[in-house]
């Protein structure tokens, strides 16, 4: 759960174009308040975030605008999903072909 915090701390931080943020954990009166100092990374945004956005835009992002799960309805799944999915499908369907026996073939 931290590691998904800190995460959205990057993102919000890269998306408001901020310096920094505080990620703070409280956990309950007996223990001492946690916070740490986050300070934003371009460099680590480019080599490690950039190439993931794209998941995010197209899927969790409009499954939260328009809210389908809620009402019981599935996701609407980006043209790139649906691709990869018939291409997947094709590849089972050839290696089916390939281990069938001679005989089955010849029908």
């Amino acid at each position: 759960m931290l590691a998904i915090t800190l995460v959205g701390n990057i993102f919000i931080l890269h998306i408001t174009q901020r310096g920094i943020c505080y990620f703070v954990v409280f956990v309950n009166h007996k223990s001492p308040l946690f916070i740490e100092k986050i300070k934003r990374d371009d460099i680590f945004w480019q080599n490690n975030m950039e190439g993931k956005l794209t998941f995010y835009k197209c899927c969790i992002l409009p499954e939260i605008i328009r809210g389908n799960i809620k009402r019981g309805l599935r996701c609407v799944d980006p043209t790139y999903i649906i691709d990869a999915q018939q291409e997947r499908q094709r590849k089972i369907e050839i290696e089916k072909k390939k281990k069938a026996p001679k005989n089955m073939k010849e029908n």
